[in-house]
């Protein structure tokens, strides 16, 4: 375990280096710091009580919520803590825990749950409103 510190401690290091001597020290330092402006704002808009709240979700499994849907703000979380790490191969990884992906098994539940959504409102006949009689009155000429 603690070679994979190790290891990821140097492809930051070395991350840093390549970007730097391609664009320049001032640059990757500017980049560095928006994305690290980036990873804070990621932070405070998910907060710590979506986390806990999706892994007491994830626990009890009582929800009708996907494994996806349910690993969303743990991912989140952690994509804002790559970014806070200065260096590009963090970075890397944050961004690709942000892009939505799926599973074959979990887009044929999710479809199957919204379908089941949709038909519910689409197949009834009922159309739901309020309605009140609106009387003129005579106006006298």
């Amino acid at each position: 375990m603690p070679y994979l510190f190790i290891i990821f401690f140097l492809l930051e290091l070395l991350s840093i280096v390549i970007v730097s001597n391609s664009l320049g020290v001032l640059v990757t330092f500017i980049l560095i710091a928006i994305v690290a402006c980036i990873g804070v704002f990621m932070l405070r808009h998910i907060g710590l009580a979506a986390v806990l709240l999706s892994l007491e979700v994830f626990r009890h499994r009582q929800s009708g919520l996907s494994f996806y849907q349910m690993l969303y703000p743990i991912r989140y979380t952690f994509a804002a803590l790559c970014f806070l790490s200065p260096g590009f191969f963090s970075d890397a990884i944050g961004i690709f825990l942000i892009l939505p992906f799926r599973f074959s098994s979990n887009s044929s539940e999710n479809t199957k749950f919204y379908q089941e959504k949709t038909n519910n409102y689409i197949n009834d006949d009922i159309i739901d409103g309020e309605y009140r009689e609106v009387k003129q009155d005579k106006v006298k000429e």
